[in-house]
This record gives structure tokens, C-alpha cells and sequence, in this order.
């Protein structure tokens, strides 16, 4: 599945909205594309929405192989933040065991709902 992504260039936003069954070649495919998109400039804030995510076939030492490529986007593109929009368990899950992986290397947040996400885009430096 090719997971598509939308850039706000005058926010500096990133939304990215995977869908069905979401797995490592998926997300490695999704860096890679977005990294390498010539029509993206400064990224400030991804905003990744879980909600149609129906399972994920990630491993934890798959997403610890995936902190490489997402640190080029992190040089790259000026990759502050990273929200996860997740409000099902198993979604909220997953989102909280990636912030765990990627610990204080980068800044990502998981929130139930697409408004916790917004207020987390109006947090002063955001």
C-alpha cells in the first residue's frame, strides 16, 4: 500500500494518512518518497493519522530500523515534531511504542483525537 502524504507549505505541515494494513515497506517506501519529494520544503510538524489503519505487521525492531531514514527527513526537510493521531487502542498503542523507540532522539506525541493534535499546533514553537 502506498501511503499518501499532503504538504501545507504555508503551515509547514506534513499530513499523512495510511489506511488497511500498514507494514514496514509501507512506511520505509512513505520516508523515502517524502525525503526525496522536490515539491516539499521545510516540514515543521507531521501530522499521522491512524484512524484507518485497521492492523499493523511492524515489529519493534522493525520500526528501531526505520530511525536512520526518518533522521534524513529530520535534516533534511526540518522535521520538528511528529503527532500521531490514534483513537483506537491498538493504534494508540503502536503510536506510543514508536515515541517510546525513537525516545528523545526526536520529539512525537500520540493523541486520541484530531483536535488534541490541533491544540498541539498551537503549542508556541510548533
Amino acid at each position: 500500500m502506498t501511503v499518501p502524504y499532503e504538504y501545507d507549505a504555508e503551515n509547514q505541515n506534513v499530513t499523512v494518512r495510511p489506511s488497511g494494513i500498514l507494514g514496514l515497506a509501507d512506511i520505509v517506501d512513505y520516508i523515502d518518497r517524502l525525503r526525496n519529494d522536490p515539491n516539499i520544503g521545510t516540514v515543521r510538524n507531521e501530522i499521522v493519522h491512524f484512524e484507518e489503519v485497521t492492523d499493523f505487521t511492524i515489529t519493534y525492531s522493525e520500526i528501531k530500523s526505520v530511525l536512520e531514514a526518518y533522521e534524513g527527513i529530520v535534516r533534511q526537510k526540518g522535521l520538528e515534531k511528529t503527532i500521531f493521531v490514534a483513537p483506537q487502542d491498538l493504534q494508540y498503542g503502536i503510536a506510543r511504542m514508536v515515541g517510546g523507540i525513537f525516545g528523545e532522539r526526536f520529539t512525537t506525541r500520540a493523541v486520541r483525537s484530531i483536535d488534541e493534535a490541533s491544540s498541539l499546533l498551537e503549542e508556541p514553537g510548533a
